[in-house]
């Protein structure tokens, strides 16, 4: 991941806790502080791929819980993980690549 990527990835965790431990203002006010040069536009795929990501980072890697939780089936979760998986080794191969 890039380090513009490392950098919202830390900036939606960052907001995400604030909301789940109820500070709204305080997560209003990061979200009211980052403009769309500073985070960047991300599309609805990489914020559903990060959502399940975290989803599944916080309930231990428990595939059940994290499909009950997201209100999707286990095997969507299952289709949806494998092909994140896919992406992120083709990504992994092609910046090894250009580093030979």
């Amino acid at each position: 991941m890039t380090e513009k990527g490392e950098g919202e990835k830390r900036w939606i965790d960052s907001t995400v806790r604030d909301l789940e431990r109820g500070q709204n203002d305080r997560a209003q006010e990061r979200s009211d502080a980052m403009d769309e040069k500073t985070l960047g536009i991300l599309t609805l795929y990489e914020v559903e791929k990060n959502w399940i990501q975290k989803t599944l980072r916080d309930l231990n890697g428990d595939l059940d819980r994290t499909a009950k939780a997201l209100g999707i089936g286990r095997s969507t979760l299952y289709v949806k993980l494998k092909l994140y998986a896919k992406e992120d080794a083709a990504a992994e191969a092609a910046k090894a690549e250009t580093e030979e």
